[in-house]
């Protein structure tokens, strides 16, 4: 998000933003990038596919792991494909940022793989 040489518009800050937020429930605000494993990529996916629109605004006090288990087991309608697409695509790109930057060990990494 800092790279002086990329302009992004106000609307993909704001995805960036939410999904960082949810990344950082996730996987945990101290979690080091390069600790973030396949199986962690999968609980990621497995959560967010869940997730109903308007998650927190639904359920304030729970977290989106706990939200994830509640739609799931009361069939609620998930999030719109698109938007969980977003999510992928997000962590994909932190993910291979993150690869070129070599802070992570290989340059192949991306949620295609995970």
């Amino acid at each position: 998000m800092d790279d002086p040489a990329r302009s992004r518009s106000k609307k993909t800050v704001m995805t960036y933003i939410s999904v960082y937020n949810v990344l950082m429930e996730i996987f945990g605000k101290d979690r080091l990038i390069s600790d973030i494993s396949r199986d962690d990529c999968r609980q990621f996916m497995d959560v967010v596919r869940h997730l109903p629109a308007n998650a927190k605004k639904r359920f304030p006090r729970k977290s989106l792991v706990e939200i994830s288990t509640i739609a799931r087991e009361k069939k609620m309608t998930s999030m719109a494909p698109l938007t969980i697409n977003k999510y992928v695509n997000k962590l994909s790109a932190m993910l291979n940022w993150a690869a070129e930057e070599e802070l992570l060990y290989s340059h192949s990494i991306s949620l295609n793989t995970c």
